[in-house]
């Protein structure tokens, strides 16, 4: 191994010199101070030459602030397509959903919306569907389901990742 790098350096030592000094170079301009400090005073700026970025945060005097705007108009609200389903698979309180059910063998759910949410995106959580501050402990996942467009899919699972029955809560963004 030493010999092929020898044998490297031997055939390439010019470029090899020539990085060094370049790099070297490149190291003693960064370092080097060209001006000293407080050597460009009052007299050297030209009137106009400096912008506002040319100065420290607090360093230029703020103007009077200005009149309050007009109140804008209120915003749509960022979703109308939630539900809150039962572990049990009944929906508890909901909108723009017209049924939620359980299904198969392990705790899977569907959640049918009134129209398309193939393209939108699911948030779905573990959460008490009635009066209550305990959600237990758990994780939701929810997807688009291939073979409906207005449907969304919810799986349960314990906080080990085990499947389980849960009461949860979606919210869809389209």
């Amino acid at each position: 191994m030493l010999r092929g790098v020898l044998h490297y350096i031997g055939r390439h030592h010019l470029a090899l010199l020539a990085l060094f000094f370049g790099l070297a170079g490149t190291a003693f301009a960064a370092t080097n101070r060209m001006l000293p400090p407080n050597s460009v005073g009052t007299r050297q700026v030209i009137d106009h030459s400096l912008l506002s970025r040319d100065f420290r945060k607090g360093q230029l005097p703020h103007g009077p602030q200005g009149p309050q705007g007009p109140a804008g108009t209120p915003g749509a609200s960022a979703t109308k397509l939630w539900a809150v389903v039962g572990s049990n698979g009944k929906l508890a309180r909901a909108s723009g959903v017209t049924s939620a059910s359980r299904y198969g063998g392990s705790p899977r759910y569907a959640v049918d919306f009134k129209g398309d949410v193939s393209k939108c995106a699911y948030i779905a959580a573990i959460g008490e569907a009635g009066p209550g501050f305990s959600a237990g402990n758990g994780q939701a996942s929810a997807i688009a389901d291939p073979s409906s467009a207005n449907r969304v899919n919810v799986s349960t699972y314990s906080g080990t990742g085990v499947p389980a029955d849960h009461a949860f809560h979606l919210a869809v963004f389209c």
